[in-house]
């Protein structure tokens, strides 16, 4: 399922058959040197792609691994006569070097920040560069073994070369975006909570694609030197060669494996030629036009050139989804018989405080969930239900107390670390992946664990028929209905295998139909010996299936016992229930 379709095929065989005509039936040395420029700056975008395309970490910085890429493979050339051939993979290796640092000091900013942290890399590289007496580095020209050097006498033989390198970095790119990593970073992108939540790391998977991007950044600089010969701060490192990636990727579309190659073969050819015609009277006739391609595509196709020619459905990262029949094949997940409740504390906490400011969210919050319990978290609006499920849940760092899973200190972990230790969530909105299917939104909570992809697809299905998604498979989010959404998020949240599972208003925004649905659901994970903490308004569907009913009054617990004892409190009457919503109560 994770695999290339036939359409990726078949453009990677297009694209390599018009590269490869284009190099060998091109007999002008500007339009083959055109040629070469194309295969170069696509893979340059096709690295920025991988990262800031499937992560959605936009960066106007990606110059700073390009321009080291160049800068390592000329200086080694020059000052140790290296050859190319061991100067470019130590420039893509000082690049990544250089990533993973540069990950570790800015992976905490988000949106324009981070966009515009990064800029200041290639700047600062710029003028140190200048200072350092780099201004202008020239590859020596070799006579002797000019071919060890990649020094060729026929271009042509260079720009096959690059082109191969571009090949390459396609079928990287969409082996890439069609595995469980692909997948991951996608999550991510799209709900960075939810993918959270479902146990993935936002902070390695985004390590991880840095250095990848910036890899294939630092070979297309060391390609780009090659060309060119010579290297300059400007012309590896200024901030038209961070734009040139962006704007690529851009016109030809963020987040797709063809829209970097697309948009460089229409765009570089365009402005290098309108500079050799009329660079001399306009010299920024370049940037103008790089400009109005941008502004041309925000307009009339602002997916760019490949999202508005196809279908999202033909770019899936899940190729073959599973029939609903194959959903509603399997017998049931959940086994158990009566709803029993065991004597082992599986979690508990303490003192739980949070602040704001002067305001506390939750005070002396303290209690514990038995194996197989059932327990309704309850209380007015602004009564810090929520909050508590995000410091348990790893979002929120508590001002004070202790919380402990299993004999496993919580406070303090990161959310995908407390995932992975076996708390499942779902959250009060529901977080779906929009651009994703509902099979490939429940498969994200298997991404985290060590299953094999076979075993991942099978609890996927399996799971996705129990909650009654069975038909809904191959369907977008965006059909869904709110109650549709809350099962997906349940399913996604179920798919982790968890042993405490923390529902933020199930029935919040679903018909009473729906509610008894969902009802039963519930009480069918009792009965399978899951511990569940619910946090709802809907009192009366509640008591019918809890074991016990915590009620929360301006962060702090007013009550915590058996449903018909706390119902029947006059302290949790005066604070919440009242006398009407008491009355509905014992319907």
């Amino acid at each position: 399922m994770f695999s290339w379709s036939r359409n990726d095929v078949v453009a990677l065989c297009v694209a390599a058959v018009g590269l490869l005509l284009a190099a060998f039936f091109v007999s002008s040395a500007y339009y083959q040197l055109i040629v070469s420029l194309v295969a170069i700056w696509a893979l340059f975008a096709v690295g920025w792609n991988v990262f800031s395309g499937l992560s959605g970490m936009v960066s106007f910085g990606h110059a700073i691994f390009f321009g080291l890429g160049a800068y390592t493979t000329a200086l080694m050339a020059t000052k140790l006569d290296v050859t190319p051939l061991v100067g470019i993979p130590v420039g893509c290796l000082v690049a990544i070097a250089a990533a993973l640092v540069i990950g570790r000091i800015t992976f905490g900013l988000r949106g324009h920040y981070f966009a515009l942290a990064m800029l200041t890399f290639p700047i600062s590289a710029m003028y140190c560069a200048e200072w350092l007496g780099l201004q202008e580095v020239a590859l020596p020209l070799r006579r002797e073994n000019a071919g060890f050097h990649l020094q060729f006498g026929d271009p042509r033989v260079l720009t096959l070369v690059n082109i191969s390198m571009l090949l390459l970095a396609v079928a990287l790119a969409l082996c890439l975006q069609k595995s469980r990593f692909g997948l991951a970073l996608q999550a991510l992108r799209q709900n960075e909570a939810a993918a959270e939540a479902s146990g993935l790391s936002a902070f390695r998977l985004r390590m991880v694609a840095i250095a990848i991007s910036a890899g294939l950044a630092g070979l297309a600089g060391g390609l780009y030197c090659l060309v060119m010969l010579v290297v300059t701060p400007h012309s590896v490192l200024g901030m038209h060669v961070s734009a040139q990636a962006l704007i690529i990727s851009m016109f030809g579309g963020v987040g797709t494996v063809w829209g970097p190659l697309l948009g460089a073969a229409v765009l570089v050819p365009l402005t290098e030629i309108l500079y050799a015609e009329f660079g001399a009277a306009l010299p920024g006739v370049q940037g103008v036009m790089l400009g109005a391609a941008i502004i041309a595509v925000m307009l009339f196709m602002p997916a760019g050139l490949v999202r508005s020619f196809k279908s999202r459905g033909t770019d899936r990262i899940v190729s073959k989804i599973p029939s609903a029949q194959q959903a509603g094949a399997s017998g049931s997940l959940w086994q158990g018989g009566s709803h029993q409740v065991s004597q082992q504390v599986l979690f508990e906490c303490s003192d739980i405080a949070v602040r704001f400011g002067g305001n506390y969210a939750l005070r002396g919050v303290s209690f514990d969930a038995k194996k197989g319990e059932i327990i309704g978290v309850v209380g007015p609006n602004g009564a810090g239900k929520t909050t508590l499920f995000n410091v348990l849940s790893g979002f929120v760092k508590p001002s004070g107390g202790r919380a402990v899973f299993d004999g496993r200190q919580l406070i303090g972990q990161k959310p995908d670390a407390i995932a992975r230790l076996g708390i499942g969530r779902t959250f009060q909105v529901a977080r779906p992946f929009p651009e994703m299917t509902v099979f490939e939104n429940v498969l994200v909570g298997c991404l985290a664990s060590k299953l094999g992809l076979e075993q991942a697809f099978q609890i996927t299905t399996r799971m996705a028929g129990e909650l009654q998604l069975g038909s809904k498979l191959g369907a977008e989010t965006e059909q869904l209905s709110n109650f549709e959404l809350r099962l997906v998020e349940l399913a996604r949240a179920l798919a982790a295998s968890p042993r405490l599972i923390l529902l933020d208003e199930p029935f919040a925004g679903v018909a009473s139909s729906e509610i008894i649905v969902m009802s039963d659901l519930l009480t069918e994970l009792g009965k399978a010996g899951f511990t569940v903490i619910i946090i709802d308004h809907t009192v009366p569907a509640l008591r019918k299936f809890v074991d016990r009913i915590i009620v929360l009054d301006h962060g702090e617990i007013i009550a915590n016992g058996l449903p018909d004892d706390v119902l029947a409190d006059p302290e949790v009457k005066a604070a919440y229930l009242g006398t009407d919503t008491l009355a509905h109560a014992d319907m």
